[in-house]
């Protein structure tokens, strides 16, 4: 006769998920596949376009044009293409991390929520800030000026018509792309901190979420 395993002596104590003798474990939180699906997409993404970014700027840096015509005779000051430079690199940096740490999620790897929801977020979300004060104080007027000056008369618009129009541009492009950094960043530290999403990635059961099974089942 088969002797069943005994009962945990404190029923209370979190139980790692899927440990033998108490059963499967609660289902995994659909909020961590979820996210991971969006910092896979929002990560490669990010990459693709912040590297085009880096080499592109680094080739302005050493007055290499990509662009043919008026756009690719446009110049900026060495501060702003600078800037342009960091951005890049630092973006690039901030979404390959974002790229596996999708990726790492899907497979519960710890380290993928603790960098998530601490020095990744904090990172995109100050710099995010930050890049939108520059591209409406700083970055923006200077790419302004610079189209002002290669661009050619158009009819039915006046000088103020244009100016208005390009700035109004420039300034919704910044912040539909400070809504878009800040995405990732607001539902990591919104969804990835309950302890059911805790407690899957640290291999842990958080108390209240089921009772283990004596039986192994």
């Amino acid at each position: 006769m088969s002797q069943y395993p005994p009962y945990p002596q404190d029923p209370n104590n979190p139980a790692p998920y899927g440990t033998p003798g108490y059963g499967p474990g609660p289902a995994k939180p659909g909020s961590i596949t979820f996210l991971a699906v969006v910092a896979i997409v929002f990560g490669g993404l990010g990459s693709l376009c912040t590297g085009f970014g880096t080499v592109v700027g680094l080739m302005q840096l050493a007055g290499v044009s990509l662009i043919s015509g008026p756009a690719g005779q446009m110049r900026f000051s060495p501060g702003v293409q600078a800037f342009g430079v960091f951005d890049s690199v630092l973006e690039l940096a901030l979404y390959v991390t974002l790229l596996f740490i999708g990726i790492s999620a899907l497979s519960l790897k710890p380290w993928a929520r603790r960098a998530a929801t601490t020095w990744w977020s904090v990172v995109m979300i100050i710099w995010a800030l930050v890049r939108l004060v520059a591209q409406i104080i700083w970055v923006g007027p200077a790419s302004l000026q610079a189209a002002q000056q290669m661009q050619q008369p158009s009819p039915g618009l006046n000088p103020a018509q244009m100016h208005t129009m390009m700035n109004g541009i420039l300034i919704g492009g910044a912040i539909v792309t400070l809504l878009i950094q800040l995405l990732p960043a607001v539902l990591f530290l919104l969804l990835w901190r309950s302890p059911a999403v805790v407690g899957a990635f640290e291999g842990t059961v958080p108390p209240g979420t089921g009772t283990p099974n004596p039986y192994g089942t």
